[in-house]
């Protein structure tokens, strides 16, 4: 239930099955998990909810900031789209260094350790051999190795800095700077984002054609209801999750916050491209779960009601709720905007019982 217990005291069992539930009910963050699915995006998810709930226990077992490290590599190791969420964790960790201090500086060590070791070993035994020694943008590289080692080995030296939290924050301003400066030596090009090898003429042209660079406000004025149950959703989830940091006790701040900046880190990369739509509703779920929870619970309501309060908010915050509704706006539309031509060549061509009777006539392997 990715540490849900550990939002809120009280909200913990309740919480963690709200979470289940509630991501059982997410048919967008659900997608890439259909069986016979090839993608990576279900392993991306896979790699970053676990990544997610390590964080959330960094401090117990230096065994779970290694585990975080090697999933975090390993996720850029799969794609590119994963780097903003590792950012977070990075982030995360080096927050609870210059909190916390001592308390956090063994684990920050074997963090940073481990993602600089995963990066070298990654590059030489994932990664195409063209790609291992050249500043390639888009894809785990030579480049972003370097920058892994270079700062895994930067966040261990900085665990032994034993002064004030300023001096903290100094280190750590010094190593992102240091970062910054050899990411510019060594693939400057790489500063303008992972499509800056792409000609600008070309970028338009292929880019319309890629459903998951769209903007969601684009597919808003084709698809309202998909966009009620995909980005309006994901943005009440994130917000809730962000609302729990004020309602959870003061001990557990730090986990809800985690949970919140993942949330609000992924409707930041979906509101440019609903690649990341899947990501902001599945980073939210626990912390919209414990916002229900501790919200009814604050109800003080006995017996039926407060039974009859719980289910509703759970059907309230469902992604089924919405997708409800999405379909009354979807199928309200007129037949030309239900599907424009090539959606439903593209429709047509997938579910051609042909293809499939072919696939299956193949032998197993």
């Amino acid at each position: 239930n990715l540490g849900i217990a550990q939002i809120d005291d009280d909200a913990g069992p309740i919480g963690g099955l709200f979470a289940l539930l509630l991501g059982a009910s997410c048919a967008t963050a659900m997608e890439p998990f259909r069986p016979g699915s090839i993608d990576h995006h279900n392993v991306q998810l896979a790699l970053t909810l676990w990544m997610m709930a390590l964080l959330v226990d960094f401090d117990r077992s230096r065994w779970i900031a290694a585990g975080a490290a090697v999933l975090a590599c390993v996720s850029l190791a799969v794609g590119l789209e994963t780097l903003p969420y590792v950012v977070i964790a990075l982030l995360a960790v080096v927050m609870g260094w210059i909190v916390e201090g001592e308390t956090i500086a063994p684990h920050m060590r074997v963090f940073g350790l481990t993602f600089a070791a995963a990066s070298p070993l990654l590059l030489g035994g994932a990664t195409a051999a063209f790609y291992r020694f050249a500043p390639v943008c888009d894809t785990f590289s030579g480049f972003y190795a370097a920058l892994g080692m270079a700062g895994g080995c930067g966040l261990a030296a900085l665990s032994f800095l034993r002064k004030s939290r300023a001096y903290r924050v100094a280190g750590f301003g010094a190593l992102a700077i240091a970062l910054v400066a050899l990411a510019a030596a060594i693939g400057p090009q790489c500063l303008r984002g992972p499509y800056a090898a792409i000609d600008p003429r070309l970028g338009p042209v292929w880019f319309s054609r890629i459903q998951e660079v769209q903007s969601p406000f684009t597919l808003a004025a084709q698809a309202p209801g998909d966009f009620l149950a995909g980005y309006v959703y994901a943005a009440l989830a994130v917000l809730a999750a962000t609302g729990a940091i004020f309602l959870v006790e003061r001990h557990n701040r730090r986990t809800a916050a985690i949970v919140a900046a993942f949330a609000l880190s992924a409707l930041a990369v979906t509101s440019f491209e609903v690649r990341g739509l899947a990501f902001a509703q599945m980073f939210a779920l626990p912390g919209l779960a414990a916002f229900v929870v501790l919200v009814v619970s604050r109800l003080n309501l006995a017996g039926v009601r407060g039974a009859v309060a719980t289910v509703a908010a759970l059907f309230a915050a469902s992604n089924a709720s919405f997708a409800v509704a999405a379909t009354a706006i979807q199928t309200s539309q007129p037949a030309d905007r239900q599907f424009d031509a090539v959606q439903e060549s593209w429709h047509d061509a997938c579910l051609a019982p042909e293809d499939f009777a072919a696939l299956a006539a193949l032998s197993k392997g």
